[in-house]
Parts: C-alpha cells; sequence; structure tokens
C-alpha cells in the first residue's frame, strides 16, 4: 500500500506541476505557493519514507533514499516546467520551498527516533 500511495501522489504532483492551469486554493496561508510546495513534498517524502522502510535497508538509508528521491522529483519538474510551453515557469524558489519541506520531515523524523531511543 505504501508504493501504491507514493505512486499517486507522485503522479499527483507531476500533474499538478506541469498543468497549464492547475487549481487555485483561495486561502491566507494555504494559498500562499511557497507553502503549498513546502507541504506537498514533505509529504511526498513522508510516503516515500514510509515505501522505503518496507526494503531491507536500515532507516536512516530509508529515510534519506526518500530526501532524494523527492528532491529529484521537485527538480526534475522544475526542469519539466522550464522546458514546457505551457505558461509554466521553473523557479529556484520553488525547489527550495520543496527542499524546506523535506527536510522538516528529516528533522521531524531524526527527533522522533532520538525521542524513541530516550524512552
Amino acid at each position: 500500500m505504501p508504493w501504491i500511495v507514493l505512486a499517486l501522489l507522485t503522479a499527483l504532483l507531476s500533474w499538478l506541476s506541469l498543468t497549464p492551469a492547475p487549481p487555485k486554493i483561495d486561502h491566507e496561508l494555504f494559498g500562499w505557493d511557497k507553502f503549498q510546495h513546502a507541504l506537498a513534498y514533505a509529504f511526498l517524502t513522508l510516503a516515500a519514507g514510509r515505501a522505503f522502510r518496507r526494503l531491507p535497508i536500515r532507516s536512516n538509508t530509508a529515510w534519506m533514499t526518500a530526501a532524494v528521491y523527492a528532491t529529484l522529483v521537485g527538480g526534475g519538474l522544475e526542469v519539466l516546467q522550464g522546458l514546457s510551453r505551457t505558461g509554466r515557469f521553473a523557479e529556484w524558489a520553488d525547489l527550495v520551498a520543496d527542499l524546506l519541506g523535506i527536510l522538516a520531515v528529516l528533522i521531524l523524523v531524526g527527533f522522533g527516533r532520538i525521542r524513541t531511543n530516550r524512552s
């Protein structure tokens, strides 16, 4: 099931990133484009981490692999936006927001592990 969630989330982010007219959210915080990027890539990293944890690899390796996967998806989609003729544009700020979402998950997972080890 985690692999299906990861595939669906990757497909959704790809569609949202490459469609000429993505849906707009009319909310002060959630409507902010960079917040949407950070949140989307945090969820992608969580989904990837859960999927990669199913593999016979160490937990740290699974989460780092998840971070690399999410980074490659985000960077790849920015490149595709830059190459497309859909009216979408690649932005470094979007990639930075993606990376902040990915980093937030890695920090939370790390704190969760530290807390679990102390108990």
